[in-house]
């Protein structure tokens, strides 16, 4: 997978073959990703051909029982925080949850809900905590 960012060979390749350029690591110097619904000033009728694209690039990952959780955010918190580290931070922040709420069963919907807006809230305030320069939104959910 992709993280679209404008240092992406690929996408790079594709800004550049559609009038754009990338320098200090971002689409015409402004953004530092390649594909976005909106940046209008990088898109027709502003130029002459969308530089940054809002077509999606999609992928599919099958869920297994396996799976306790996915992680769905912006690049304000994948600009700061690896993948892996992320899903370490959402495991410590599960069991510490769960010590506090010991009477609160895992299936339990409300507590689902819950645990989830408090897990996602703990990965903005990462982000933020480091540095991040960019907007940071972040969805947990538990299938």
């Amino acid at each position: 997978m992709s993280d679209h960012k404008a240092t992406d060979p690929a996408e790079a390749k594709r800004v550049i073959e559609n009038g754009g350029s990338i320098f200090n690591e971002r689409v015409n110097g402004m953004l530092a990703i390649s594909r976005a619904f909106g940046d209008h000033q990088l898109k027709t009728p502003a130029l002459k051909n969308d530089v940054v694209s809002n077509l999606p690039d999609i992928t599919s990952t099958e869920l297994t029982d396996q799976d306790m959780f996915v992680i769905v955010a912006c690049d304000g918190l994948w600009d700061v925080v690896e993948d892996q580290e992320s899903v370490n931070l959402v495991l410590e922040g599960i069991r510490e949850l769960m010590a506090l709420l010991p009477n609160m069963g895992p299936d339990n919907l409300m507590h689902r809900r819950s645990m989830a807006e408090v897990l996602a809230r703990m990965l903005v305030e990462e982000a933020l905590a480091r540095g991040t320069s960019d907007n940071v939104t972040c969805l947990m959910i538990f299938p």
